[in-house]
């Protein structure tokens, strides 16, 4: 895959980047990059967890900065954070 590859996080022989606004991952062992999100807004700083299992990462999917956690595997994002409702009653 040709991108612009930005922003790893590793963990163990696991390495999570950003590239095309989406997180990809791939290992040392299996060096094939496999896409974790598709989404609309821009993702930004991905960070694996300490066991390894979930990466929380930033994204403004639904317009504004939020921080979303995705297992390491792959699946459905989770929305962590609801900083728009609190900056829309400002």
């Amino acid at each position: 895959m040709q991108a612009y590859y930005r922003q790893p996080a590793i963990f163990n022989d696991q390495i999570v980047f950003v590239a095309e606004d989406d997180l990809w991952t791939f290992s040392l062992s299996n060096p094939i990059a496999r896409r974790l999100t598709a989404n609309l807004g821009m993702i930004r700083n991905p960070r694996i967890s300490p066991d390894g299992k979930q990466i929380a990462f930033i994204s403004t999917e639904e317009g504004i900065t939020e921080v979303y956690v995705i297992p390491s595997t792959g699946g459905e994002a989770k929305r962590l954070t609801w900083l728009s409702s609190y900056t829309n009653t400002l």
